[in-house]
């Protein structure tokens, strides 16, 4: 059940007639002037375009997406180029549709929150794609690991900080970045004939975060200095790093592992390889090969055999955090 906020529901709660629970937020406004649409709520304003793009949210009167009058269009379509929506129509009274003969898209304004409802009717991957502005300076992932943007990450939900102004978002794919001029992407892709839900939620950071922002924006990496003494520790480098086995992997006449990598932001990491060794007496040294890939490869278990089967210690590593084995995606 709905109730109307004012004077009339506050009698209503002193009288016992209605739990504080309750009370339901005033409803989203939306005008239309000139093809343009202009939404507000409490905690946001947004504006949707005449081509369909969900072009400003400005959250606590400040502005979250990059907008320009050809590109970037804050919120928008991407299919081989930009794909505009130009029927546009107001569906009830907190909901905008816009329409093209390969997509659809629905946004559902409350008062502190969006759905972003993509359909892609056509035989193609449809992507959804948010620029944000330069002044979006902090962001927190999902497992609440602190990033200033731009930055490169599969995270599901993110949430986005301008000052005290706050954007947490829902269901994209990647984010990516820097594009243009150091800006930020987000990304969530559409298979075709399928719909996408993406949910963003406004609201004011809480002192703690705003901090944490704050110090997150302000940060400036040090440049690398040039090193004091010999450029390499032989002894430190000199000693093997732990081993894993690696289960699940297996190739002809070459073994399966992991090694301990560098720790990345204080977490252990993991790297897989290769390894192979020729039959050889107990003791007897022999030369080696490593094999650095390069983009786009991994660790290759043939050449490690090629190597070995000619006496050669081999190993092979993937150096991107990979392993061989699914799908390139």
């Amino acid at each position: 059940m709905r109730y109307q906020t004012g004077i009339g529901c506050l009698l209503l709660m002193i009288a016992g007639g209605l739990p504080p629970r309750e009370v339901v937020a005033a409803a989203v406004a939306i005008t239309t002037e000139n093809n343009l649409r202009s939404v507000q709520a409490s905690s946001y304003e947004a504006t949707v375009e005449g081509d369909g793009c969900l072009t400003s949210l400005r959250v606590g009167g400040l502005e979250f997406f990059k907008f320009s009058p050809s590109f970037p269009r804050g919120a928008y379509l991407f299919q081989g180029g930009f794909l505009p929506l130009p029927k546009v129509v107001q569906d009830g009274g907190n909901a905008i549709v816009a329409k093209c003969d390969k997509a659809a898209v629905r946004y559902e304004f409350a008062d502190n929150s969006l759905k972003w409802i993509v359909t892609n009717t056509s035989k193609e991957k449809l992507l959804c794609l948010i620029v944000f502005e330069a002044n979006v300076k902090a962001v927190v992932g999902d497992k609440g690991e602190w990033e200033k943007p731009p930055v490169q990450w599969n995270w599901k939900t993110s949430t986005w900080f301008r000052e005290k102004s706050k954007l947490q978002i829902k269901g994209s794919t990647r984010l990516w970045g820097p594009w243009a001029d150091g800006l930020q992407v987000w990304e969530a892709s559409v298979d075709p004939n399928a719909t996408r839900t993406v949910e963003m939620e406004m609201g004011t950071a809480t002192n703690e975060e705003a901090r944490r922002a704050a110090q997150i924006a302000a940060h400036v990496p040090e440049p690398p200095k040039d090193p004091t003494g010999p450029m390499w520790d032989m002894k430190k480098l000199s000693k093997p790093p732990k081993v894993y086995p690696a289960e699940g992997f297996q190739a002809e006449g070459v073994k399966a592992l992991f090694y301990e990598g560098r720790p990345f932001k204080g977490k252990p990491t993991r790297v897989f390889a290769w390894l192979g060794m020729p039959k050889v007496e107990p003791g007897k040294k022999v030369p080696g090969i490593v094999l650095v890939h390069g983009g786009g490869g991994t660790a290759f278990d043939n050449w490690v055999r090629l190597w070995a089967e000619r006496g050669y210690a081999a190993i092979s590593m993937d150096t991107c955090g990979c392993v061989p084995k699914g799908t390139y995606g």
